[in-house]
């Protein structure tokens, strides 16, 4: 009997953190979705992002130029925050205001808020 529930168990689990997989890291070339708050360096420098979702996760990495950042959120349409700064000790850098499902360009990195953010 024992065996019977983990084999049940096992069947339910697995397709559940399959799901749990794809929302958390999302196949390449998907669209941006609606309950992902997501930044993207265009900036030609390698800095360090973080994304965070006001009702979900934040994320931070080291973005080389080119490279996306998302932050997953358990409500559609949230809104978080971007943060850029030009090292891991910098106590200055560049933070937007971000509403999920629209991806944030940064252009041009410049500490203290002058950063250089894609329109739409």
């Amino acid at each position: 009997m024992r065996w019977l529930l983990l084999f049940i168990a096992a069947l339910i689990a697995g397709p559940a953190m399959y799901l749990l997989y794809l929302y958390v890291f999302p196949l390449q070339g998907a669209t941006f979705s609606a309950s992902r708050i997501c930044v993207t360096n265009q900036s030609g420098q390698a800095l360090i992002v973080s994304a965070g979702a006001d009702a979900g996760a934040e994320n931070s990495a080291r973005l080389e130029d080119g490279e996306r950042l998302c932050a997953p959120s358990t409500t559609e349409n949230d809104t978080g925050t971007v943060r850029v700064f030009e090292s891991e000790d910098a106590v200055e850098g560049c933070s937007r205001l971000a509403k999920a499902g629209q991806e944030e360009r940064l252009l041009r990195y410049s500490s203290f808020d002058n950063c250089e953010w894609a329109d739409g």
